[in-house]
């Protein structure tokens, strides 16, 4: 069996490792976080886009969410504001300006990735931000 890098070296269908995980995936430009979108669907998510915080506020009242994937960008700083509130999944920022890198780090965002990151370490830093969440629902349906 291939490991997913040499999978990914050879063109072969990435292995579906992040099944049954709802991912948001959130920015104010879908034509630039559609790859990603795309991606994690190729990787076994379920993708709900939202283009504003009071459309992913919706998503999250409706359904669970397990990880937020957020395009913020300089010249649409409202998406900035999601970063830092306790009450929601991790936040995985992607940029485009790497700049940023700091100040979304600073601020509360679980890692930074590029808008077009490599499939293996999409997969890496998903399953790190959503590690510490699966055992607190497993602690959760254990009966006391």
């Amino acid at each position: 069996m291939q490991t997913p890098e040499e999978a990914g070296r050879n063109g072969a269908a990435k292995p579906r490792v992040l099944e049954g995980l709802v991912a948001a995936v959130c920015g104010h430009y879908p034509e630039q976080i559609a790859p990603v979108a795309r991606l994690l669907e190729e990787l076994g998510c379920a993708i709900r886009q939202a283009e504003s915080p009071e459309q992913l506020d919706r998503l999250l009242d409706a359904e669970r969410i397990d990880v937020i994937f957020a395009h913020i960008c300089p010249s649409r700083p409202r998406l900035m504001a999601l970063l830092g509130r306790t009450d929601l999944p991790p936040v995985i920022v992607l940029l485009a300006d790497k700049d940023l890198y700091i100040e979304t780090i600073s601020r509360g965002a679980f890692d930074c990735l590029p808008l077009r990151p490599d499939w293996s370490e999409l997969v890496r830093v998903t399953r790190l931000a959503i590690k510490p969440r699966g055992k607190e629902r497993q602690a959760q349906a254990v009966p006391a």
